[in-house]
Formats: structure tokens, C-alpha cells, sequence
């Protein structure tokens, strides 16, 4: 009965009785190997299908459509760590809550402006994502905090260099 060997470590090669070494080279793109964290982006947290909206449902009001975005999510979480934010929700508002209005630079919620609430927790959002370093923000459109164009937080996002996505 022949005798059974184990096989040769990697990067050997066996001849007869002799092991000779033999010299494995590393593809370009596996050397050197990938260290330290992986970089780091902000989401609104209703991309993560959570539902803390103004008002708390999980589908879009008249679209059936759900607000959180798997596929995107998923893709992100592949290359990235994720920081989700609620600039509303942080910023102590309940759900559900009466929407926010902007009017001339303003917020207000039920007639109560609350501007002030809002910019401050923008602020600790930015401070936060800077600190982490978010390469980018994927922030949900037509929202009056979050929106990079018009959103409280999303534009105080924007000004302070982080590149703001719109979804």
C-alpha cells in the first residue's frame, strides 16, 4: 500500500524526497494588503428603512413606495463603515410629528420656529461626520433637514466640503 504524504506548504514543491522552495509572486493588486478602517459615510437614517420620518410610516405617502433603499444600502455596506443620521429625530422631534416648513431661511413646525434646534444639531451632525471622516453623505432629497440643496443639515454638510449625494 503506498504511503500517504501530506501536501507541501504553499509556495513548496515537492520532488521525489527532496522539497524545494519555490518563489510564489503576489499579484500587484493584493500586495500590499488593505490596513487601517475603512472609509466612512453618512446616510439619513430613513435610506436605512427606519421609520422616523415626520410621519413614522415606512411607505412614501401616495406612492406606495418604501422610503428605505436596500439595494443602495447593501452596495454601501460593502466598501464602507456607516454613520446614519436624523437631523429631525436627533434634534429631539418626535415621530410622527407635523412636517417642518421652510420659509425664508426659517423653520417651523405646528407655527413654532425652530431654526435654532435644528442649526444646532446640524452642527453636532458636521462636527460628527468631520470627525470620522465621511468621505460622502447620501442624504434624502426634498427633506428640510437633510436635503444638500435646501435641508438645514444637508447644506451645513455641503458648505463644510463633504460631498453631499441626494437620494
Amino acid at each position: 500500500m503506498p504511503q500517504l504524504r501530506p501536501p507541501p506548504p504553499a509556495g513548496h514543491s515537492t520532488k521525489g524526497d527532496a522539497t524545494l522552495r519555490v518563489r510564489v509572486q503576489e499579484p500587484e493588486n493584493l500586495w500590499p494588503p488593505q490596513v487601517g478602517p475603512r472609509p466612512t459615510v453618512l446616510v439619513s437614517r430613513c435610506l436605512l428603512g427606519i421609520p422616523c420620518r415626520y410621519h413614522g410610516q415606512e411607505i412614501v405617502k401616495g406612492t406606495g413606495r418604501h422610503i428605505g433603499r436596500p439595494a443602495l444600502i447593501a452596495k454601501l455596506r460593502q466598501k464602507y463603515d456607516l454613520l446614519d443620521v436624523c437631523p429631525e429625530m436627533d434634534a429631539g422631534l418626535p415621530v410622527p410629528r407635523p412636517p417642518i416648513r421652510l420659509v425664508e431661511g426659517r423653520a417651523t413646525c405646528e407655527g413654532k420656529d425652530i431654526t435654532e434646534q435644528l442649526l444646532r444639531t446640524a452642527r453636532q451632525i458636521r462636527d460628527l461626520a468631520q470627525a470620522q471622516h465621511c468621505v460622502a453623505a447620501y442624504l434624502l432629497k426634498a427633506s428640510p433637514t437633510c436635503d444638500p440643496r435646501v435641508g438645514i443639515c444637508g447644506r451645513l454638510l455641503r458648505d463644510a466640503g463633504i460631498k453631499t449625494i441626494r437620494v
